[in-house]
Parts: structure tokens; sequence; C-alpha cells
């Protein structure tokens, strides 16, 4: 196992798990160096003791048929295609020591796989420490770009036009609202007294409304008539059709 990353905390012996189960040991921890990108990296080695995956590795077994070196090379081969990683993960807050967490990642990133290679060599991915710093280290960079004393003067001049245009509410519209609010309490109560039981607007409209509601019963009336004698539309109307809300002046008939 190859990480580019410091396993500070990772020693001889540190377990190597798989979905939680302890499934071997580390058993190597050296440096390498690479001349063409003049990088350092961090050679892992381990041994894995398939025997503890129980029922599952028995079910391998069943798959592989006769095991050997090239079948086992080619199961972890399909393993890797599937997203098979090795991360290096905390194994105390306290102590800083590390572990190596086998385990199959959704996003993992494609990668070549030698199944002639000996010993077999694991893909890794960054830890989640590592990759913390990697996202702290962008917000940072991102942060850094932008234009911090442009973005103040323009806050800066955003507060005074605000303070401009409350100066100006406050000297201008405030004055005006409290005169409007005045009138309208004095049209409030005006209209109050306006409408008392005995004043004599109330009075009228008391009168005015009893006019409305005795010419409805008449049009009501009419109306009633009309619609059982259309034809007096056109010959007029008999002093026998005299709706019974208009009564004749005198009820004895006069002679022709």
């Amino acid at each position: 196992m190859m990480f580019r990353q410091s396993l500070r905390g990772l020693e001889v012996n540190s377990p190597v798990e798989f979905m939680g189960i302890n499934l071997g040991r580390v058993v190597s921890v050296d440096l390498d160096y690479d001349a063409a990108s003049k990088s350092f990296s961090s050679i892992v080695g381990a041994v894995i003791y398939p025997d503890r995956l129980g029922q599952a590795n028995e079910k391998i077994l069943e798959t592989l048929g006769t095991p050997d070196d090239s079948r086992t090379a080619q199961l972890i081969a399909d393993f890797v295609k599937q997203g098979l990683r090795a991360q290096p993960r905390s194994a105390s807050l306290l102590t800083g020591q590390l572990y190596i967490s086998l385990g199959f990642f959704a996003n993992a990133a494609p990668v070549q796989f030698d199944v002639n290679a000996r010993p077999l060599i694991i893909p890794t991915v960054p830890g989640e420490l590592e990759k913390m710093q990697e996202q702290v280290q962008l917000i940072v960079e991102k942060v850094s770009k932008l234009p911090v004393q442009e973005i103040a003067g323009n806050l800066n001049g955003s507060l005074d036009e605000a303070h401009k245009t409350f100066k100006l509410f406050n000297a201008d519209v405030m004055p005006e609202l409290h005169t409007v609010l005045g009138q309208s309490r004095s049209t409030m109560e005006i209209a109050g007294a306006a409408l008392a039981e005995d004043s004599p607007v109330r009075q009228q409209v008391n009168r005015t409304m009893d006019e409305v509601q005795r010419t409805a019963r008449s049009v009501r009336v009419l109306t009633d008539y009309i619609s059982r004698n259309p034809e007096a539309l056109i010959r007029g109307r008999t002093r026998q059709d005299v709706p019974s809300v208009y009564p004749p002046a005198n009820s004895a008939p006069r002679p022709d």
C-alpha cells in the first residue's frame, strides 16, 4: 500500500481492518522516493488472514474453486474495480495512533491494478484528516482571493446611504405622518359624533333608508304584476288590474 501523506502514529503491528473486522496487521512502514516526480511516499506492508472473514471466506473459496495466487489476484482485481481501497484512520485521538481500514468507496477514482505484482499492491485513498486539511486549505485560498477591501468599501458606502435615508425620513416624512394621523383622528371623532343616535345626520340617514325600502317594495309589486299580466305593457293597465299595494282613491265604481 502506497500513501502520499504523513503516517505518523502508524506502527508495526497496527491493525488492518475490513468493515470493522480485524483482518490482519501492519508488518512494515517504509519511505520511498520517486526520482521522476522528486517526491516521497510511504510504503506499508501488511499480512492478511482470510480465515477471519468466517463464512464470507468460505463462499469466496467456493467461488475460486482451487485457490492459487493467480485466481486470488484476479479476485482482488475485481474488488478494486468495485472500489476496494486502503485508508489510514485514527485509532485514538488521545494517542494519535493510526490503523489501516480496507473498504469499498463508491466514488473512488479508477486505478490500474497489476495482478502480476508480488506482493499485491492495494490502491489507497487519503485519510479523513488529510481530506479535511485539503478542504480547509481550499477554503483559505478562496477567501484570500476575495476583494475584501472593495467589499468593505462598498459596505461602508451602503451604510452611509442608509443613514442618509433614515435621516431624511425622520426629517420630512415623520412630521407629515404625525399630521395625517392627527387629521384621521379628528375625522373619526367627527364621524362618531355625526352618527350618534340623536344627531340630525343619523335621523336623515334613517329617513332616507325608509324611503329606499318603500321604493323597493313598490318596484317589487310592479314587477310581479307585469310578470302575471305581460299584455299590460301593450294595452295599459285597467282599473280592475290595479295592484293591491295601490288602493284606488274611491273604491266605489264610477259610471262610464
